[in-house]
Parts: structure tokens; C-alpha cells; sequence
């Protein structure tokens, strides 16, 4: 969400999470595919917090065009099916519908 979603949708900046240092599974994609000297130059301006607005919409740019917001999304759906598929060996119940309810809200949620 923190690569695609405005700020309306999301309820925070975008590229909020980048900010703030956290490598989250795009942005591991992102850096499995650049080079080590590219690499480290973007971990080290991360980790120092030294990314301006304009660097920080050119990473979301490229995790956007390169697809790996899709394919953490992709992810996220696969762990979603596993973990309902797990679910189902225990019995009916609220804590159940619990669960299934936040496996949900985990791919459909907007803010």
C-alpha cells in the first residue's frame, strides 16, 4: 500500500514507510535487483534517513514500474490462501471467523 496508494486512500504519506527506514518486501525486491554499488548507496541513504521527495518518488516509481508492488502483493495473497487453507482444520467459531475476517481485511484493506 505504501508504493501505490495516495494519501487519501492510505491515511499517510506515500512513501511513508521508506521514510521512516522500513524495509519492507518491494523495497527488498527493489534492492535484490540493483546493483552492489546502487545497492548500497540506497541502503546507506536509507538507514540515514537522507532520501529528499524527490528520491523517495523515484523509488516508488521503480517499485512500481518494475512490478514488485504486484509481486509482494502476489505474496501477501499466497501467504492469505495458505493460512485459510490451514484454518480450515479447526472447528466453527467466532475465534475462527476472527481470523478469516483479518486474512480478508489484510488484502482488501485501504487504509
Amino acid at each position: 500500500m505504501d508504493y501505490t496508494s495516495s494519501s487519501d486512500v492510505s491515511g499517510k504519506p506515500a512513501g511513508g514507510d521508506l521514510r521512516e527506514g522500513k524495509l519492507t518486501l518491494p523495497l527488498l525486491y527493489l534492492l535484490a535487483a540493483k546493483g552492489d554499488a546502487e545497492r548500497i548507496r540506497l541502503l546507506a541513504d536509507i538507514r540515514d534517513k537522507n532520501l529528499g521527495d524527490a528520491e523517495v518518488d523515484a523509488v516508488l516509481a521503480e517499485v512500481e514500474s518494475a512490478g514488485h508492488a504486484t509481486r509482494a502483493r502476489r505474496e501477501a495473497a499466497d501467504y492469505v490462501r495458505r493460512a485459510a487453507e490451514a484454518l480450515e482444520r479447526f472447528p466453527a467459531g467466532a475465534e475462527k471467523d476472527v481470523l478469516a475476517d483479518a486474512m480478508h481485511f489484510v488484502l482488501t484493506r485501504e487504509k
